[in-house]
């Protein structure tokens, strides 16, 4: 694993301690703590790199393997061109058996997007600004409005429901442990749960959640979903609202027999 460059990640107390977290922090510490401290869990079919790739001077470009509950390796790199970053995709995707390369494909990321199709590489552009998908069907009903929040959401879910465990260098560990557990969440005026945005916890703590952006990629919908799929998925939820509906009607008129 490759030690980030700009030390710690996290503002911890003295004794090792993350600060003490707000009320309206989307996932508890103690959930990422608990996955930082565990030794092992359950391996996944999918073995999914996610690349988050660095926007400014003071972002960094990190890559995370995560198969099923086991986040097997974590890399971080800066200053590094949309070439660079791709070749470096491609040779971790195959050294650690990737199914599928997952890059944030807004602004420099499509770059890397493009040059790994070039390449053959298996890869799934992740566009972090477009319609969520529902989540309707999941066993809590937070749903989010873009793929971001479904993508926090998700990474949610699965720290408190599947007991992973980030099994790499301990310093990359607490750190991971440390930036889902600083992510600020709201409400809005229609009832969807909004992440804070990147940029936003930039200005708040002085820095980019990076690391936990890259385990959040790995969440994606393995096609993506656009908003073709946004518009099919209305239309055969009101279509099944339709079918439940004409059933209903016709339990009621059939006559029961005693």
């Amino acid at each position: 694993m490759v030690p980030v460059d700009e030390g710690s990640l996290s503002d911890r107390r003295p004794g090792g301690e993350f600060p003490k977290q707000d009320d309206d922090v989307l996932i508890p510490l103690e959930h990422t703590e608990a996955a930082a401290a565990r030794d092992d869990a359950d391996v996944g079919e999918d073995r999914r790199l996610g690349v988050d790739v660095a926007r400014f001077g003071t972002d960094r470009t990190v890559f995370t393997l995560r198969s099923g509950a086991r986040v097997e390796y974590v890399e971080v790199q800066a200053k590094k061109d949309t070439m660079e970053v791709a070749a470096r995709a491609k040779v971790l995707a195959e050294r650690l058996n990737a199914s599928a390369v997952y890059v944030d494909v807004i602004g420099v990321g499509a770059g890397v997007v493009d040059k790994l199709k070039l390449d053959g590489v298996e890869v799934v552009a992740v566009n972090a600004a477009e319609v969520a998908p529902n989540r309707s069907a999941n066993k809590d009903d937070a749903q989010g409005r873009i793929m971001r929040d479904y993508l926090w959401i998700e990474m949610a879910r699965w720290l408190r429901e599947d007991e992973p465990a980030f099994l790499i260098d301990k310093d990359l560990a607490e750190d991971l442990a440390g930036e889902p557990a600083s992510v600020k969440y709201g409400i809005d005026g229609k009832g969807y749960l909004t992440v804070e945005m990147k940029d936003q916890m930039r200005k708040r703590l002085g820095r980019s959640p990076d690391l936990a952006d890259s385990l959040a990629l790995t969440f994606a919908p393995k096609l993506g979903f656009g908003i073709l799929d946004y518009y099919r998925q209305m239309f055969e939820e009101r279509e099944q609202a339709k079918a439940d509906r004409a059933d209903q009607v016709m339990n009621q008129e059939i006559p029961q027999v005693s």
